[in-house]
């Protein structure tokens, strides 16, 4: 049930979804974000096979990995850290990881990759009208 409090985490204290988003029943349970998760869950089990799905989970790690990957490139020289963030052969080993990450999201079908890069419009939609409303995230 992670899904479901991290829905009702992200509206009601983060405030990134609607109010309505992070409403609980008396007995402390998220009712919008379970009926949301129940039906996402009903369209990705509709939409298409086993396989299918566990190729959109793999497609997600991957993009997971990139984000993980591009913060330890911008951590490297951050004064706020004790040394910085370093690792063996410098640049070296994250710039390899990229490629071959990025190589390996571009085996995947169209579809795939079309509902990754419809996940992150909407992800960047929402981050965007976030960012122009700070008095509302805090």
């Amino acid at each position: 049930m992670t899904t479901t409090s991290g829905l009702a985490s992200l509206s009601s204290d983060e405030h990134l979804l609607p109010a309505i988003v992070g409403k609980t029943t008396k007995n402390g349970s998220a009712l919008v974000s379970i009926i949301l998760t129940m039906g996402l869950a009903a369209l990705l089990i509709l939409s298409g096979s086993y396989l299918f799905l566990v190729k959109l989970i793999v497609l997600s790690s991957f993009v997971q990995y990139l984000a993980t990957i591009g913060s330890l490139i911008k951590l490297r020289n951050d004064k706020s850290l004790p040394k910085g963030m370093q690792i063996p052969f410098g640049l070296a080993i994250p710039i390899i990881s990229i490629i071959i990450i990025v190589y390996l999201m571009f085996s995947f079908n169209w579809i795939s990759l079309a509902l990754a890069a419809g996940a992150a419009i909407i992800g960047g939609v929402i981050y965007c009208l976030n960012a122009k409303n700070p008095a509302k995230a805090k």
